[in-house]
């Protein structure tokens, strides 16, 4: 049955060849096929019921992928990300209500796409002087999205002055 698969490009494998084999600690048997990764035309085996589900690269490619870093992780930019995501698709976050539960979305493709946007837009790496003068991500259309067009970096202090109910004395 799995022999009609030889040769086949399917997913991200061409498949090669079936064989049965023990697999596991208690001598399990099971049909492996003989995969070429279409990426990096590496050669291995994998379990036909994996095989045949699988539509991502071998084992090979998916470490690689795995460990490409952004070199964001640790720094504040980052951590503005995390919270744009928590709160837009976090159901359990304490403001989805007022973001991700109004339909607010980030249209960023990811945080590199973001963190490019910002430094181009007056995103400071370094912050210095009291918090109230710390920049902060704003939606300039409460009702939009995160977007290259609606977002601006502003002060935690002028931020705070256009939140919902606000007022000066």
């Amino acid at each position: 049955m799995l022999h009609k698969y030889i040769n086949q490009y399917e997913g991200a494998h061409t498949f090669l060849s079936v064989e049965r084999r023990e697999y596991g600690t208690k001598g399990r048997k099971a049909y492996f096929i003989e995969v070429k990764c279409a990426e990096c035309k590496s050669v291995s085996f994998m379990r036909s019921d994996v095989a045949l589900k699988s539509r991502t690269q071998c084992n090979n490619c998916s470490r690689k992928l795995k460990n490409v870093s952004h070199g964001l992780r640790g720094k504040r930019i980052y951590h503005v990300w995390s919270e744009m995501l928590a709160r837009t698709k976090t159901s359990t976050h304490r403001k989805y209500a007022r973001y991700g539960g109004r339909g607010i979305k980030i249209e960023f493709k990811d945080i590199v796409e973001f963190y490019e946007w910002s430094k181009l837009n007056g995103y400071l790496e370094t912050q210095k002087g009291a918090y109230k003068d710390y920049q902060a991500i704003d939606r300039i259309d409460n009702d939009g999205n995160y977007s290259k067009d609606n977002c601006q970096w502003i002060t935690v202090s002028e931020n705070s002055s256009k939140k919902t109910g606000a007022y000066n004395v």
